[in-house]
């Protein structure tokens, strides 16, 4: 379940520490949950690119060598940092993990599924439960580092947004090619899949 609460609109001076939920007007209140302000230290630049994604959930070794390809790509492409959950992983990508948190390139948070929600079968990947846990992730991911960045990425670990023109060696590139983006809220990229070489058919979606 998602509870939306403008508090900034609420509160002008200054925001609260905490807020409770009940389920009626003014009822008593028997929960508390911090409230956490992330906003960037005064003085402090504003990134350009940041990116949200899903939990990681790689068993195999090999993964360790593709996720550090894909972070350098991630960087090249100039993004400053990246954001994720980690539900298990191999115990070589730990090691990956902890570089590149120690060089502030990613920020790995521990995912728990929620009681009663188990997400062991494959046959659960695309069941509305799961998809709405990812949804919720995305979403703390998004509100947590917002005022961090001018602008979010979210993709997985699997996906590369590659700029096709000779001049367009970076996000921030892309992006002039867009006429106005005081009027955008949200860019959506082509989405074109390579397969192995052994796969003759390439899916364009």
């Amino acid at each position: 379940m998602m509870i939306s609460c403008p508090v900034e609109f609420i509160f002008t001076k200054e925001l609260p520490n905490y807020v409770s939920v009940t389920m009626k007007p003014c009822g008593k209140a028997t929960n508390r949950f911090k409230i956490i302000d992330n906003h960037p230290k005064e003085g402090e630049r504003k990134k350009q690119f940041g990116i949200c994604m899903k939990q990681i959930v790689f068993e195999d070794r090999d993964y360790a060598i593709r996720f550090i390809e894909w972070v350098h790509i991630m960087k090249i492409l100039g993004v400053e940092k990246i954001h994720f959950y980690n539900k298990y992983v191999h115990p070589d990508l730990y090691e990956v993990f902890n570089y590149f948190e120690q060089n502030g390139w990613i920020e790995v948070l521990p995912f728990l599924e929620p009681s009663g929600m188990p997400f062991n079968n494959t046959s659960d990947f695309h069941s509305p439960e799961k998809l709405s846990v990812e949804i919720n992730m995305m979403n703390d991911c998004f509100y947590r580092v917002r005022h961090f960045y001018r602008y979010i990425v979210v993709i997985d670990s699997d996906e590369v947004m590659m700029p096709l023109k000779e001049d367009d060696t970076s996000l921030f590139h892309l992006l002039r090619h867009v006429k106005d983006l005081s009027n955008i809220d949200s860019i959506l990229l082509r989405s074109v899949t390579f397969p192995p070489e052994n796969v003759s058919s390439v899916a364009d979606i």
